[in-house]
């Protein structure tokens, strides 16, 4: 008696439904991805700037002398976070770490964040959101 030989493998018609099926996928979840990634950067950009701006009365208590934050280069922000930072009222340190306050503007993902840095410890407050 012989035995029936069946064929091994996956029809065309198999293969390109399975392909639409995994593009619709894609085509749904990609957006999400991207929006949660712009979210996660611009997270970690607020993050660092209110580091960098909690350590300034540290800083400057160290230096011993009064300092004007004008330039966000100053704030010493990691890769290119500085170029979306506009400082709108300079901050003002004394020479024994208390803070007189200043205002900032940070861009990003399109949208402007304006914070407020509050007496007498820079602790940074969302104007506008």
């Amino acid at each position: 008696m012989r035995q029936l030989q069946t064929d091994r493998g996956f029809t065309l018609v198999e293969i390109l439904v399975t392909l639409v099926i995994l593009g619709l996928s894609a085509s749904l979840v990609a957006p999400a991805v991207v929006s949660w990634l712009d979210a996660r950067t611009a997270s970690a950009t607020r993050n660092e700037l209110i580091s960098a701006i909690a350590m300034l009365p540290l800083q400057t208590e160290r230096l011993g002398y009064k300092r004007v934050i004008t330039d966000p280069t100053e704030l010493k922000l990691s890769g290119n976070n500085a170029s979306s930072i506009n400082i709108i009222k300079p901050i003002e340190i004394n020479a024994n770490g208390f803070c007189n306050g200043g205002e900032i503007s940070l861009l990003l993902a399109s949208r402007s964040y304006i914070y407020k840095i509050e007496a007498p410890h820079c602790e940074v407050r969302l104007v506008n959101n």
